[in-house]
């Protein structure tokens, strides 16, 4: 999945350029100032010392953002000249850190240690004429623990629940009602549980409930209070309020992670439930559904929707003189997410309506990311999307808007189509190209969503279920359209049995 893709000039103003570009792509992707910076002290490092040590000056940086399995790559190229000794300054930058003093940045070794410090895994390679730059982070789509928000003015206390709570949850902390409110309205991120104290100085957490009751945003995140005296007045107050439930003083761990858990479950639930009953009617409506024929094309479509999470959707369009199939991919967590999605999908129908004689699938990808860039609810949007129109003519041109490249197979081998484009909506200006294809008679494409291959609990189960998916899709190449797509979602199916964490689409096309 393609994020940011992009060329800059290569100098200074490029790269203050280049940071708006990645605070506005991670930003979107959820991601904090603090989890931010890291990527953009590495931009600064590893491109302003481009600019200052090659004798031969680059012309070109390129930056790309993309997901791979359960990685997160970070990428940044130039065509300045190649860095001979890029091991060992890195070394020799990770010696020199060790013995640097806390607060005191290093100056030595071209920034390598600061620019790869806080992700997992940093490379230099020469790529042609390219030096290319690789730092590797989870993915941000992969599941993590549960954020909670912890509200008390005793650091004691802060430090111990910390202990307590920190290999099952992430913890977010603030010392009053007033500090929690703050980081609440700045963050990008919400928490999935609040525990606050009853009694502080600075904005107690009654206070804080109530302001939490009057945002709609925010009125929905389960809160439990913590009291050292149940008898005293602001107790008894805060026991008349809409919250999940109390702890006493000194709380106790075993009964705390019962609580956090049993508060969460029930809360989950509930957004199920709710979720469930709002998308019955949507999902049915607006369920992946493809015409078995386009032209000389055969079409066969196999999906299916996890419980919660974003949506696939895939739909055909019309027009005078080509028919457009689009797969799109909105990202989301929760059966409230998945309500979310499909009815954004019926948003952005009228959208794709109005597109439908357009002739190439670059100029509605192109007019698309405007939208959502422009758009309202469009710009809280996150999602990839592929368009494939097939010309009366018998020509298919593609693009793609972050998705997953569609594979070709002829029976013998099953390769990508050589196709990129970054996630509509991230950047203005974005423009996006297609690929041209002339399809011989058998030979097939495959189009898809993440969710059919990202299968497995780590990077190599991944690896080794997309290798299977592909085996397979070659090893039923001599079947029907349909019975090469129905033996391929089994073996989707044999891996998802227990749980499907996220909705998947499976798309054959043949010409006949």
């Amino acid at each position: 999945m393609i994020i940011l893709d992009k060329k800059y000039p290569a100098d200074l103003a490029s790269i203050r350029t280049i940071h708006a570009d990645l605070k506005t792509c991670l930003k979107r992707l959820n991601y904090d100032n603090d989890a931010i910076s890291p990527f953009m002290l590495s931009a600064s490092e590893i491109l302003t010392n481009t600019l200052k040590h090659s004798s031969s000056k680059p012309e070109i940086f390129k930056i790309t953002l993309k997901t791979q399995r359960a990685a997160l790559d970070f990428i940044l190229l130039d065509d300045g000249d190649p860095f001979d000794n890029f091991e060992v300054m890195h070394n020799c930058s990770k010696a020199k850190s060790a013995d640097m003093k806390e607060g005191i940045l290093e100056t030595g070794g071209i920034g390598l240690f600061l620019a790869g410090r806080d992700f997992n895994n940093f490379t230099y390679e020469r790529m042609r004429d390219w030096n290319c730059y690789r730092l590797s982070a989870p993915s941000p789509f992969l599941s993590q623990k549960p954020l909670a928000l912890i509200v008390d003015d005793d650091p004691i206390q802060l430090c111990l629940l910390d202990v307590y709570m920190k290999e099952f949850y992430q913890i977010q902390k603030a010392k009053s009602g007033h500090d929690a409110l703050a980081w609440l309205k700045d963050s990008h991120k919400k928490p999935d549980i609040i525990l606050c104290d009853v009694m502080m100085e600075d904005g107690d957490g009654i206070e804080l409930c109530n302001n939490l009751q009057n945002d709609k945003t925010l009125a929905l995140i389960p809160f439990i209070f913590m009291t050292g005296n149940i008898k005293n007045t602001a107790a008894q107050i805060a026991e008349n309020l809409p919250v999940n439930g109390f702890l006493q003083k000194p709380v106790c761990k075993d009964s705390l992670l019962k609580t956090l858990k049993r508060t969460l479950g029930k809360a989950q639930q509930d957004r199920q439930l709710l979720g469930d009953r709002l998308d019955d009617e949507i999902t049915s409506v607006l369920a992946p559904s493809l015409p078995e024929k386009i032209d000389c094309y055969q079409i066969s479509l196999k999906w299916q929707a996890a419980e919660a999470g974003g949506g696939d959707i895939a739909l055909h369009l019309q027009g005078n003189e080509c028919d457009h199939i689009i797969v799109m991919d909105i990202m989301g967590h929760g059966a409230q997410a998945k309500f979310f999605s499909h009815s954004f999908a019926g948003y952005l129908h009228g959208f794709f309506s109005a597109q439908s004689n357009v002739q190439d699938p670059a100029d509605i990808l192109t007019a698309l990311s405007h939208f959502l860039h422009t758009d309202k609810i469009g710009e809280k949007t996150i999602l990839t999307a592929q368009i494939l129109t097939t010309l009366r003519n018998g020509t298919i041109k593609i693009a793609s808007a972050g998705h997953p490249a569609p594979l070709l197979c002829d029976g013998e081998n099953v390769h990508e189509v050589n196709i990129e484009g970054a996630m509509p909506g991230l950047c203005p200006n974005t423009i996006y190209e297609s690929v041209s294809l002339s399809l011989e008679s058998g030979q097939r494409l495959i189009m898809y969503t993440d969710g059919l291959m990202e299968v497995g609990k780590n990077a190599e189960a991944m690896e080794a279920h997309e290798s299977n998916i592909r085996e397979t899709i070659k090893s039923t190449w001599p079947l029907s359209t349909a019975e090469s797509t129905a033996q391929t979602w089994n073996v989707f199916l044999e891996k998802t049995a227990v749980s499907l964490n996220d909705d998947a689409i499976l798309i054959i096309i043949q010409r006949d």
